[in-house]
């Protein structure tokens, strides 16, 4: 893989759409330095698994990213595909409200907690439909995951009683 290639295209992606590199590695379910780190070349290998969710979110393929042959990588889509562009700033609203939610909530959580709980609620919000305004469906979503995470703090504390 030609990683100057895949940096050139991430960067020219990247301000076609006006999204930086925090809210794409975010919108990717990755951690917040992840795309930075592949532009400064702190990460030489990325996996099919990070490139295919960073083409999901940049709606484009990974062969268009690398420059690799399109038989060359599988284009079976990663788990939120169905992210559109316009939408990646929602998700990483979403991601960072869910973030505050759990440290409001004193629950320990790292990054793929975050990132999982987050991609929940933003099943929850499209299954919602667009009948409600986009605001209300985060607040509806994110008071069902809270009960939840509730719900469990409290089985954590039974468990250690």
């Amino acid at each position: 893989m030609d990683l100057d290639r895949l940096k050139a295209q991430l960067r020219a992606r990247m301000n076609e759409r006006g999204i930086t590199a925090k809210r794409l590695s975010l919108a990717a379910g990755r951690g917040e330095t992840y795309v930075r780190d592949l532009l400064q070349s702190r990460s030489h290998n990325p996996t099919l698994e990070g490139l295919q969710r960073l083409a999901a979110v940049l709606a484009c393929t990974v062969a268009e990213l690398t420059g690799e042959a399109a038989g060359g990588f599988s284009e079976a889509p990663a788990a939120f595909v169905s992210i559109q562009q316009d939408e990646a700033d929602g998700f990483a609203e979403v991601n960072a409200r869910v973030e505050d939610m759990l440290r409001e909530e004193n629950m320990p959580h790292d990054r793929r907690t975050v990132c999982r709980l987050a991609l929940e609620v933003w099943r929850d919000i499209q299954s919602l439909g667009r009948i409600l305004p986009f605001e209300d469906r985060v607040e509806q979503a994110l008071s069902v995951r809270r009960s939840i995470v509730q719900n469990a703090r409290t089985a954590m504390f039974l468990r250690r009683t």
